[in-house]
């Protein structure tokens, strides 16, 4: 996913330096983070879904007025040079409702003959002022800082604010249909994030040092962007033979 307009303003953040040239991966939108989220296993960072080449399965109608459009990666030659043994059939449904509410579903299946486990997260840039946008709907929560060696923490703030860098993995907040709001104050703009199968969510923004150092990311576009990530982080999806899942994300915005 590279954009999601409402009204004719465009909602997810793009990176003006984003490279289309496989195989790096696309800065922006809905990047899959799949079979494993950052660096927290044997392959490179994210995994290899969102670097892949995958092939358009289905798109039209979705019967109630909206349009969707579903691409299909199953396991290949280069998965497996990508350090991942296992077969499988992933597919990415994207549906824009008649409502103008994106909705990205992530199913997995197991299509092999021994069991797998995964991490994944729907990596999603929200547009917005970073300096002026706050996230609710975390407080008393618990979360890792991946700014601090993963430190659990605990989150006493009614509404995080973004004045630097924010790398934050909050546990179990998605869940039971609760959901997040980012507001933006500056564009009086309010969104709201919400999962099924995907408990985690991931707050980052990579505020003035990091910005300059990735090659990607333009110097002061972290003020463009946050990104709040539904995703499966800190309990691993677990799949035996012929078993499949599904997990998605709902943005709304307001």
């Amino acid at each position: 996913m590279t954009s999601w307009t409402a009204g004719g303003v465009e909602l997810l953040f793009l990176s003006e330096k984003s490279s289309f040239a496989p195989p790096k991966p696309i800065r922006g939108g809905v990047p899959v983070c799949w079979p494993q989220f950052s660096a927290e296993g044997p392959l490179g960072q994210h995994g290899f879904a969102r670097n892949s080449l995958w092939s358009l399965a289905a798109s039209g109608s979705d019967g109630a007025g909206g349009a969707f459009c579903e691409l299909r990666l199953v396991d290949s030659d280069a998965t497996r040079a990508a350090g991942w043994p296992h077969a499988f059939a992933l597919s990415l449904r994207a549906t824009l409702r008649a409502d103008g509410a994106l909705v990205v579903a992530l199913r997995s299946e197991n299509t092999g003959a021994t069991p797998f486990s995964f991490t994944t997260a729907l990596h999603t840039y929200l547009r917005c002022t970073s300096a002026a946008s706050t996230v609710a709907g975390l407080a008393g929560s618990t979360y890792l800082d991946s700014l601090a060696a993963r430190a659990r923490t605990a989150e006493a703030s009614d509404a995080v604010a973004f004045a630097c860098e924010v790398d934050r993995i909050y546990l179990g907040v998605l869940r039971d249909e609760h959901a997040l709001t980012l507001r933006d104050a500056a564009a009086g703009r309010t969104f709201t994030v919400r999962a099924a199968g995907l408990p985690d969510a991931v707050v980052w923004n990579p505020w003035i040092a990091k910005a300059a150092a990735m090659a990607d990311f333009g110097d002061e576009e972290y003020q463009q962007m946050v990104c709040i990530e539904a995703a499966a982080i800190e309990s691993r999806v677990q799949l035996a033979p012929g078993e499949a899942w599904t997990g998605e994300t709902t943005l709304t915005v307001a």
